[in-house]
């Protein structure tokens, strides 16, 4: 029996993740007594069982060209379903209705004719499907998986935030002339498995994959919302308030196929196999496969895992390529830098930011080389935009501080102009003796900065390197970071924090804050609280 087990689950020639997880049970099932089959090393025999080809495809980066074509696909099919999004939410009502009130295959009959939601090759019979609740399902999750792989597309979110997302979510936010699209859900990676407050900043497309997901998960939600209320007028509150927070959640089962609340892994897998062997390509069939053009490209962003997925197979998708996918575009692409992603992730430190963007500097290298045409405009759009800040640097006369603010000022002050003209400025970002990198809280100047290893967080350090430049921008936002900082400090005065280098460094940090406000004339009435010096 156990040598047919382990053969059973060698030829099944699965992952080495999910080899472990079953002979893991194995061992969970012998400690309770229900068999005597006991395995000594789980890892090692995991190690010989697993496919070696089937690695964690979860790490994987799409190549931008067969990104596109799954991203532009789902997208079509969003824009599509939106459209009718009030007559998919009667649909799937009405369709609960039917399955809870039992009626018979009649009333299923007219209510599929009465649409054309399900074409008629796969509506349901008197013989085979009854209530037709697979064909019902698979559509629900189609229009749910659509909707997550266009969120995950423009957004990087991991899917366990895709289910802290509410009918509220997606806002629209202006900031010095500039609207911002965001989302605002929960991330729990941050504090221990507890979901907390937080934004990504996405695209317009994600306000339909909203209003979509809202619409058809209405009934769902409703019926949630009721069982919580029955629960919480029998004294079960504690199982009332776990249900009222699921009812807002966007991702939720069908409820006909299965007893799981929200959607299952399961069924998300099955729904991103259809969405990627659906996929239509240019001569006229279907399916995003791996092809010899991709080829070249995927092995550069996927060095740890280049014999994953083989020319002519359909793309392995899984949710969290999203967000590497994400990463590497935003690196690649100069749209943005580790910091950035670091924020738009949530990501506790920097390291494992860069981790998610790892490849994207060989991939510019490849892009150099295959599109160089491109290339150049996206380098001239960058070289423009850094001219635009330059010349308000050097030629402006805006505040600015920082330790390069500063220097640039003075220099100015005494006579000694740096660039004369406009045209100056932009011969020297374009021969590269002058470079300007926004890192979030100010701009660096230094060329031969390697941005991550020194860059100061104004959070806990008053120190102002000698290449910052802080633009009035930058200085605005010390005043909410000013106002962090004095909570924080309050907070940990109040319960009696005995940390005194951390309550410190926060005073240290809300100083440093009130010199750049001061710097810029921005008003602040000054916090009252003292450095302290503890002497030994």
């Amino acid at each position: 029996m156990q040598r047919k087990l382990l053969a059973g689950l060698y030829g099944r020639r699965l992952s080495y993740g999910t080899v472990e997880r079953y002979l893991t049970s194995i061992n969970i099932a012998a400690e309770l007594g229900f068999t005597s089959f006991e395995i000594g090393s789980v890892s090692k025999l995991a190690k010989r069982l697993s496919d070696a080809s089937k690695g964690n495809g979860q790490t994987l980066a799409i190549p931008q060209a067969l990104a596109a074509q799954i991203y532009a696909y789902a997208i079509n099919k969003v824009e599509m379903w939106h459209q009718r999004k009030e007559e998919l939410s009667i649909y799937f009502h009405d369709y609960i209705s039917l399955v809870e009130q039992e009626k018979s295959f009649e009333h299923f009959r007219v209510f599929f004719d009465a649409s054309d939601f399900l074409s008629p090759d796969i509506r349901p019979n008197q013989k085979t499907n009854k209530y037709g609740s697979k064909s019902v399902t698979a559509l629900y999750n189609d229009i749910l998986i659509a909707c997550g792989t266009v969120i995950g597309a423009v957004s990087g979110m991991r899917m366990t935030e895709w289910f802290e997302l509410d009918a509220d979510s997606y806002q629209v936010e202006k900031y010095k002339g500039i609207t911002h699209h965001i989302l605002v859900g929960k991330t729990s990676k941050l504090n221990s498995g507890i979901p907390t407050r937080h934004a990504w900043v996405t695209a317009p497309i994600a306000r339909l994959a909203i209003e979509l997901l809202t619409a058809i998960t209405h009934a769902r939600r409703e019926r949630i919302l009721a069982t919580s209320n029955v629960e919480a007028s029998n004294g079960s509150h504690k199982k009332a308030e776990k249900l009222k927070d699921i009812s807002q959640c966007l991702f939720l089962s069908l409820g006909i196929e299965g007893k799981a609340l929200t959607l299952s892994n399961t069924a998300l897998r099955k729904a991103m196999k259809r969405l990627v062997e659906s996929c239509p390509n240019d001569d006229g069939t279907t399916g995003a496969r791996l092809r010899e053009e991709h080829l070249e490209e995927f092995k550069v962003l996927n060095r740890d895992n280049s014999d994953a997925v083989l020319v002519g197979e359909y793309w392995p998708l899984l949710t969290h390529q999203f967000r590497r996918t994400f990463a590497v575009f935003l690196i690649r692409n100069g749209f943005g830098s580790f910091i950035q992603v670091k924020e738009q992730f949530a990501h506790a430190n920097i390291s494992m930011s860069i981790w998610y963007g790892r490849n994207a500097d060989v991939a510019i290298t490849l892009d150099l080389a295959q599109d160089s045409e491109i290339q150049a405009e996206i380098a001239e759009m960058n070289a423009l935009l850094m001219t635009d800040v330059a010349e308000q640097i050097f030629l402006g006369d805006a505040p600015i501080s920082g330790g390069g603010g500063k220097r640039i000022r003075d220099q100015i002050g005494n006579g000694n102009i740096v660039f004369e003209s406009r045209e100056e400025v932009e011969a020297a970002i374009k021969s590269g003796s002058l470079t300007i990198i926004d890192n979030g809280h100010s701009l660096c100047l230094n060329p031969k900065c390697s941005r991550l290893d020194c860059t100061i967080d104004p959070a806990v350090n008053a120190v102002t390197c000698n290449h910052d430049v802080i633009m009035p921008l930058h200085a605005n936002k010390r005043v909410e970071l000013r106002e962090r900082l004095i909570n924080r400090h309050k907070n940990a005065i109040e319960a009696g924090l005995k940390q005194p280098n951390l309550i410190t460094k926060t005073l240290i940090g809300i100083r440093a804050c009130e010199q750049v406000l001061r710097e810029h004339n921005i008003p602040f009435e000054p916090y009252g609280q003292l450095i302290e010096v503890t002497r030994g």
